[in-house]
């Protein structure tokens, strides 16, 4: 199925220039979760009225693309935001008495969570802000309990994207590790690279305190 890109675009709310007819058997933004209202574009796109409907719309997109159509990434974002919306709403709803029904949902939306990373990733190797993807799936898997995979993903990201804004608590995580494994040389060098940051970062003190 061929969707234009600037119609994709507009899923991140930008504004659409352009539209491209679809074929009715097709899937359409229709479906998805964005309203255009700019004069002189297509047909007003509705909004669903629930994150279920926005859900299944975006899933019936990857369902119907193929790896290389840009607009998967758009559509596996926007999932992502979806499940770390949903999360917050969890985790300001629960209770005591609904701690075991809390446990369950949220360790299903951070496992949908890393799923949607690991493909985005997977998809589009190179795009420009996977450092922040990789972030993101560091702390879904510190979420999990699984802190190997985390300080992996961790590693991966200080390697590939040095310049990243993330970078440096990634380093003060990694020597934190590193220091509870008895790296201690190793240790020195995470806590270093946070120190090269600055003053101004707000690990500098505990990294400088810790080497």
């Amino acid at each position: 199925m061929r969707i234009s890109l600037t119609l994709l675009s507009s899923l991140c709310c930008l504004s659409l220039v352009s539209c491209t007819s679809v074929d009715d058997h097709e899937l359409t933004l229709r479906d998805l979760d964005i309203q255009s209202t700019t004069p002189g574009t297509a047909s007003v796109f509705v909004k669903p009225k629930s994150d279920a409907e926005v859900q299944s719309a975006y899933q019936a997109y990857l369902a119907s693309t193929s790896t290389d159509e840009k607009g998967r990434r758009v559509a596996l974002t926007r999932l992502a935001e979806i499940e770390r919306a949903q999360l917050q709403k969890l985790d300001a709803a629960q209770s005591p008495e609904d701690a075991a029904e809390f446990d369950s949902q949220q360790r299903a939306s951070l496992l949908r969570i890393v799923s949607l990373h690991e493909q985005a990733l997977k998809d589009t190797p190179n795009a420009k802000n996977n450092d922040q993807l990789l972030y993101s799936l560091a702390q879904a898997y510190e979420k999990l309990g699984n802190s190997e995979e985390s300080l992996n993903t961790l590693r991966k990201l200080s390697d590939q994207y040095p310049n990243s804004s993330h970078v440096a608590e990634a380093q003060f995580r990694l020597g934190e590790q590193f220091f509870v494994d008895g790296e201690f040389l190793l240790a020195e060098s995470a806590y270093s690279e946070v120190i090269f940051k600055g003053e101004s970062h707000p690990l500098f003190e505990q990294a400088l305190m810790k080497r």
